[in-house]
This record gives structure tokens, C-alpha cells and sequence, in this order.
């Protein structure tokens, strides 16, 4: 019977489970909870790899004219395994660690309140968003519609616009306000960015923290004073005439 090398084949272990790791991300699809899809294709051509690699390693496994121990350091790349494996995606809590950033007249820099911006108007205008006299978001416009009314708001002012997001609450809104929001993913994970809009409502005490809603409304441009009385002014603002509870989409992320 042939004897096993140890060392070989604990690191034959270690690539067999980063590679069935990463086919279970693509055929799931769950990869879109850690990168852009853009940058699918640069996860294949590493799987392509990790293939080539653990095939050639299956070939050392009773090879005994190597060293037969099984090294310490293999358990560090069983560390980010398991981080990959127990992400269970996005949780509002990963937004409270992150800035916020709202539709706005004027770009500025957190002078609305502490740690929350405003959209960036360099973006090219992707064109008319107002369709039968309603502004909709979905997933694929939902940033660019952002940045055409920071660019443009006296156009979307007394607009109807129908969107759907998380509702989001900080201690330096005003008790009357929430943002309807989404987790903006540009590369990665890491850099991933809370974007939405703020919206005017009475009953927001009645919303939970992270709840996913579909707000309906008409948009307005509001100077908005924050809880720390701290004015932001031409702040785009929807008043909220409907609100209703819906399903966490397929994909939470959106993407520029």
C-alpha cells in the first residue's frame, strides 16, 4: 500500500476547498456579494488557476521524498475560507460603519451633518429618468438617477418617484426622516457605500432600522436641518405618500 505524504496532501486539502469554494460562488451567484460583477471574470481565471494548481498537487500526495509535515502556516489560508464561508452578506450594521451619502443640489463635504456626503455630480447625464411622469428606480438606474438629481433637482422638483431600498436612521436626522437607501458596490465588499435619498415622513418613528421598503412620493428640494441643527440647503427630499414592506431583493447591492 502506498503511504500518504502528510504535507502534500494537507495542502492538496487546503486547494480543493478554496476551489470548490469558489465554483460554489459562481453557481450560486453569491460572488455578487463580494465583488462587481465586472470583476467576475477575474474570479474564473483565478478558479482557473486554483484547478491547475490542485490538480498538480493530487499528483504529489504519495510522493515521499518531500518533507512529511503538515505546516502550520496552511491554516492561515484556511483563515479567509472561513470568513468567505460565515459572510452572511449584507446587515444594516454594515451600513452604521459607513458614510451616507444623499441626493443633493450642491456637492459639499459633510456639512449636513457628521460623516454623511453627498452624491458626486461626475458622472456623464445618462439621460431623462422622468418617464410617464413618474421618476422609477430599479436596480440598474437607481445610481444614475441619484446623480442626475444632484445635477439637475429643479427638474425632479414635484416629480412623482417610486423607489425601493432600506430604511435607513441615524441619531443626526431629523425624527421626521429617514433615507431610503442601498449599498453601493463599486469594486468589492470593502468598498462598498450606503446611497439613497432622504425622505420626509411622519410615522418614521413606526419604521425599523433596515427594514426594506418601497416608498412613494413626490420629490422636493428642501434646506434640511439635521438634529444637530447643523442646515444643509437644497437637499433633495421625498415626501412620502405611500410606504409598504417588501422582500429583500435578489441582489442587495447596486452597482455604478
Amino acid at each position: 500500500m502506498r503511504r500518504i505524504n502528510k504535507g502534500n496532501f494537507a495542502w492538496f486539502i487546503v486547494l480543493l476547498l478554496f476551489t470548490s469554494f469558489l465554483i460554489y460562488l459562481l453557481l450560486s451567484r453569491k460572488i455578487y456579494t463580494f465583488i462587481n460583477p465586472e470583476m467576475v471574470k477575474y474570479t474564473i481565471f483565478g478558479l482557473l488557476g486554483f484547478v491547475v494548481l490542485t490538480t498538480f498537487q493530487s499528483k504529489k500526495i504519495f510522493d515521499t521524498h518531500e518533507e512529511d509535515n503538515i505546516k502550520i502556516g496552511y491554516i492561515l489560508f484556511l483563515l479567509p475560507l472561513f470568513l468567505g464561508i460565515t459572510n452572511r452578506g449584507f446587515n444594516v450594521s454594515i451600513a452604521d460603519k459607513k458614510n451616507v451619502t444623499v441626493a443633493e443640489r450642491q456637492v459639499s463635504s459633510r456639512n449636513a451633518y457628521k460623516d454623511h456626503n453627498v452624491i458626486s455630480t461626475e458622472e456623464n447625464n445618462k439621460g431623462n429618468f422622468i418617464k410617464d411622469g413618474k421618476v422609477r428606480f430599479n436596480d440598474k438606474n437607481y445610481y444614475h438617477i441619484l446623480n442626475d438629481i444632484s445635477r439637475n433637482l429643479d427638474r425632479y422638483v414635484n416629480q412623482k418617484v417610486e423607489i425601493v431600498g432600506f430604511a435607513y436612521k441615524d441619531k443626526g436626522f431629523g425624527k421626521n426622516n429617514f433615507v431610503v437607501a442601498r449599498m453601493l458596490m463599486t469594486c468589492c465588499a470593502a468598498d462598498s457605500q450606503v446611497v439613497g435619498i432622504m425622505c420626509e415622513y411622519p410615522y418614521t418613528g413606526n419604521i425599523e432600522k433596515g427594514t426594506w421598503v418601497k416608498v412613494q412620493g413626490i420629490i422636493n428640494a428642501k434646506d434640511y436641518k439635521s438634529a444637530n441643527g447643523k442646515t444643509q440647503y437644497g437637499m433633495a427630499v421625498i415626501e412620502v405618500k405611500k410606504i409598504i414592506s417588501v422582500r429583500k431583493p435578489a441582489s442587495e447591492y447596486i452597482y455604478p
